[in-house]
């Protein structure tokens, strides 16, 4: 089953131990490495990041009040009772769906493509719902590599998306396996 550590999407701050960054790159971005976990993805800079257990890194934007507008999130899960391979990412195309169902509501599909995520098979999902009466769009997509499940989520309010979906496809687009995770 796959679990999405989707949490609280935005809104109020929460309290997870943020960290400073590093100064953004040339395009903009700043990086994120996680030995940890054996990834590294680029996100938009000034955006404050948290890491946590699951989403194991949520990247945040906030307006002039102070409340969180768009997040961008990494999770991932350890194969278990379900032998994942990027031959049934259409079985994990399904467990995504359901657990998106779980978490929100009123979820409408508005696209679904397969993709390629840090150099594996893939599926990039666009989805609008509700979540605690706010409506959502979110950018999706994951993979199945190294026999665990990575899913970068993008998540902002519908008004905002068009707006926000070029830097989580960027994001997306810069999520890269490390060589010699650490256990």
């Amino acid at each position: 089953m796959v679990a999405l550590g989707m949490g609280q999407v935005f809104g109020a701050d929460d309290k997870k131990k943020k960290k400073p960054a590093d100064a953004p790159s040339a395009d903009g971005m700043q990086e994120f490495r996680s030995p940890k976990h054996g990834f590294r993805i680029k996100y938009p800079a000034g955006w404050l990041m948290a890491e946590g257990k699951d989403p194991v890194v949520t990247f945040s934007n906030k307006d002039s009040s102070g409340q969180v507008t768009e997040n961008l999130m990494v999770s991932m899960e350890r194969s278990k009772n379900i032998k994942r391979t990027e031959d049934n990412l259409d079985v994990i195309m399904a467990e995504v769906e359901i657990q998106f169902r779980k978490q929100f509501k009123d979820v409408k599909i508005v696209s679904e493509k397969p993709v390629e995520v840090a150099g594996f098979p893939g599926r990039d999902i666009v989805l609008t719902a509700t979540k605690n009466g706010t409506a959502v769009e979110l950018e999706t997509a994951f993979t199945v590599a190294r026999g665990e499940f990575f899913l970068i989520a993008g998540a902002t309010t519908p008004d905002r998306f068009a707006g926000s979906d070029a830097a989580f496809r960027a994001s997306i687009a810069s999520f890269e396996l490390l060589q010699g995770k650490k256990k």
